[in-house]
């Protein structure tokens, strides 16, 4: 059913019903004295999708990076989800950025092959920085012969998890790991050394600045505070085997040598939890991306000697974490899974003619200087150019997911810290997270606040685009479509 712009998906249940999480109850429901027992069943895949041509170009810079070799396999790893009224979907790929026709073009294929209807799949990219480009958005390139064959590879990992749809057992938790999370943005004084002319940059000053050096005299404080917390959503099959895991965490890609390919701490942690589980074959764990967008998996107020951080301890360490959760959790053979969707239509940040004229007087002068360009600056000149080509909106796939007590949102952006905040705050689940860089890529969504003070994710490019007034119209979204699910 759709109304104004939103699907509600999943049958109408009773409040009494929708609010229990009870495995002694088991979800049964009795018809003229017989038991009829509902069924929550889950399905999972894992597909590797590594690039088999080298070197290729990898996201997350300015200027295009090469990688020569696979360290460790990509995948996209499925997990689709039906309490017998609600079917949904959600894939993890170990990927920088999915833009939002690439993921239309995935979900085009699963609706084609197995009917799921594309609001009701949720395809996120962990964000690692190690991985091919499949988005462009400063003077890097799109690997455009491993994009040709990506979007078949992660289409196989759902239409498979859909396949292996089996009965299982759910249940959820959570624990707080505070080492590997801190807020990265810090207030300058008297403002931020690393800054560009604000008609590149299209914010009015900048007294924040991301990753300062340690020893910085102008540090005043930081910008935020992340969200610790390691969300868990586990599924066992009737045996009591593991069988499939949703995680989230909050802190971005961990420390990569250049010039690999590498799942980072997400691929580390889903092989270490199936193994300190002694889980089956057939067990897939993801790790996602939770509202990472000031955060750091280290401190920069430290030294690289007081916190040697690499991929390998984040994703282990948090494997640990979970292990313990897990030996805690209460099982229920069946819990409500509720979904309602939402497109939302947002504005761009506008370029004026003014920033134009000198964006590309800018990159004549470079061009006429035989000079490449290598400077921020030089960057933001030329995003400033790209954006002023951009329709001047976009529309947004917005989720809310309820599975039993858990509430999930999903938002495809770089997400803030106060935002999850927030959305804790007021919704009618606990837990609830975040899932960010899902179903699209739109760039950070600061704050209101965060605008003001500038720095480095609020400047305008081709990825960080959204209207100034993005964040809280997501925000206000995602709150009244986490309240109508636990309504439903």
């Amino acid at each position: 059913m759709k109304k104004s712009g939103v699907h509600r998906l999943g049958a109408t249940v009773s409040l009494a019903l929708l609010l229990c999480f009870c495995p002694v109850r088991g979800g049964a429901e009795e018809k003229d004295g017989v038991e009829d027992k509902q069924v929550f069943q889950a399905g999972v895949a894992s597909v590797d999708t590594s690039p088999t041509t080298l070197p290729i170009v990898m996201n997350g810079g300015f200027l295009p990076e090469y990688a020569e070799k696979v360290a460790d396999p990509l995948h996209a790893r499925a997990l689709v989800l039906d309490d017998g009224t609600t079917r949904f979907a959600f894939c993890a790929v170990d990927i920088c950025e999915l833009p939002t026709d690439l993921v239309d073009e995935i979900k085009a294929l699963v609706t084609e092959k197995i009917g799921l209807a594309p609001e009701n799949i949720c395809i996120s990219a962990t964000h690692c920085h190690s991985a091919p480009s499949l988005f462009s958005g400063h003077f890097d390139s799109v690997a455009d012969e491993y994009r040709a064959t990506f979007p078949q590879r992660v289409a196989e990992a759902l239409i498979q998890a859909n396949a292996n749809l089996r009965p299982v057992r759910v249940g959820y938790g959570t624990c707080r790991e505070r080492r590997f999370v801190f807020c990265r943005r810090f207030l300058m004084d008297p403002v931020a050394p690393w800054t560009i002319p604000e008609e590149f940059s299209g914010v009015p000053r900048d007294l924040a600045q991301m990753n300062p050096p340690r020893e910085d005299p102008a540090i005043i404080t930081r910008t935020g505070v992340p969200d610790q917390t390691v969300y868990v959503l586990a599924f066992q099959t009737l045996d009591g085997k593991p069988y499939a895991m949703l995680s989230n965490y909050s802190t971005h890609y961990a420390v990569m040598p250049p010039g690999i390919i590498s799942a980072d701490y997400f691929g580390v942690f889903a092989n270490k939890v199936a193994e300190l589980l002694d889980a089956p074959e057939e067990f897939v764990a993801m790790m996602t991306n939770g509202t990472s967008g000031d955060t750091n998996c280290f401190d920069f107020l430290k030294s690289a000697e007081e916190q040697p951080i690499n991929a390998t301890l984040v994703g282990e360490e948090i494997a640990k974490d979970v292990l313990e959760v897990y030996k805690n959790m209460t099982f229920a053979d069946w819990v409500p899974l509720e979904v309602e969707s939402r497109q939302l239509q947002l504005a761009i940040k506008q370029v004026t003619p003014e920033q134009l004229a000198a964006a590309e007087a800018w990159l004549e002068k470079l061009k006429a200087d035989g000079k490449e360009p290598n400077r921020v600056a030089d960057i933001y000149a030329n995003a400033t150019v790209k954006v002023s080509k951009l329709p001047q909106e976009r529309s947004l796939l917005l989720q809310a997911v309820r599975v039993g007590d858990v509430g999930i949102g999903t938002i495809p952006c770089e997400v803030y810290s106060f935002t999850g905040h927030d959305l804790r705050a007021y919704s009618p689940f606990t837990p609830t997270f975040i899932i960010g860089l899902a179903n699209g890529y739109n760039g950070y969504i600061p704050t209101l606040d965060q605008f003001q003070v500038g720095g480095y994710t609020t400047w305008r490019n081709v990825g960080t685009v959204l209207e100034w007034k993005a964040e809280p119209k997501i925000r206000a979204a995602l709150r009244d479509m986490l309240e109508d699910i636990a309504a439903e």
